[in-house]
């Protein structure tokens, strides 16, 4: 006796959804199938590249010294191996770190738009999919209705029963063009948001470290404007102590010189 396996069922279930669905069976279908696999498929490949380890990578490149180029070879090879997206940017980066800034920009600017691509790819499906599977669902809906009608012309007996079922039947297409919708976008939606997020964490660290190839330090940069602020709000503290001094003198003066006025009026009297 040869045992059941999941695909003997599966034209019983095709023949199910078709009784239901009726024309639209196959593309709602279709795209259903679709929406799975892209999904599943971007979330594994999104799980493999969103780790950046931005703030590690930088902490080691600020005490890189950029002019020991053994040392730079021995930090790509050592400390950039693995094949994570971010090691493979670095690499791409410092292996060009002999040629002009402005040459080191576009390189990164045009590798960062090809990992844009890859990255968005299979997203822009997941949307058209999210916009069009309402309409046919939609549109099983009005050919439900039609073929419901028709059949109800052709009959003298209609009862509320048979009514609502065909309008139960061709309202099915509508909610299964709607299952399909909301993950579909919501999916989309979700990696885009995963995907500027991860990419932007990349363009930081690229553009961070290019600027200490140049020899310019962003975060001392901003420890520097900090100290400079506390220096002028210490000079503005001490440059407020004269201006009282200058008070306190004039009002003095002008005490002396009233109780020196009334002694006067005194000696009058």
């Amino acid at each position: 006796m040869q045992t059941p396996t999941p695909f003997d069922s599966f034209p019983g279930i095709l023949s199910q959804l078709h009784s239901q669905l009726g024309v639209m069976t196959w593309p709602l279908t279709i795209m259903s199938l679709i929406t799975a696999i892209i999904l599943v498929e971007r979330i594994i490949y999104m799980l493999l590249n969103s780790r950046t380890q931005t703030f590690d990578i930088l902490s080691k490149i600020h005490h890189l010294d950029f002019n020991q180029t053994e040392d730079v070879e021995r930090f790509v090879k050592q400390e950039l191996a693995g094949r994570s997206l971010m090691f493979q940017s670095m690499r791409m980066l410092l292996n060009h770190r002999h040629f002009p800034k402005q040459l080191r920009e576009e390189a990164v600017s045009i590798w960062l738009f090809k990992k844009r691509q890859q990255f968005r790819s299979g997203i822009r499906i997941l949307s058209l999919i999210g916009m069009i599977s309402p309409l046919i669902g939609l549109l099983g809906t009005v050919m439900g209705l039609m073929e419901m009608f028709k059949g109800l012309s052709l009959t003298s007996n209609v009862n509320p029963a048979t009514l609502a079922d065909g309008l139960g039947l061709a309202m099915s297409t509508t909610a299964a063009g709607l299952i399909i919708a909301v993950p579909a976008i919501t999916g989309a939606q979700f990696l885009n948001m995963w995907v500027d997020r991860t990419l932007s964490k990349i363009e930081y660290t690229l553009n961070h470290s290019n600027l200490h190839i140049e020899g310019i330090y962003v975060e001392a940069m901003s420890n520097e404007k900090q100290s400079l602020g506390n220096h002028q709000s210490e000079d503005a503290g001490n440059s407020t102590c004269p201006a009282a001094s200058n008070t306190a003198d004039s009002e003095s003066k002008t005490t002396r010189f009233m109780a020196q006025a009334q002694r006067t009026s005194e000696v009058n009297a």
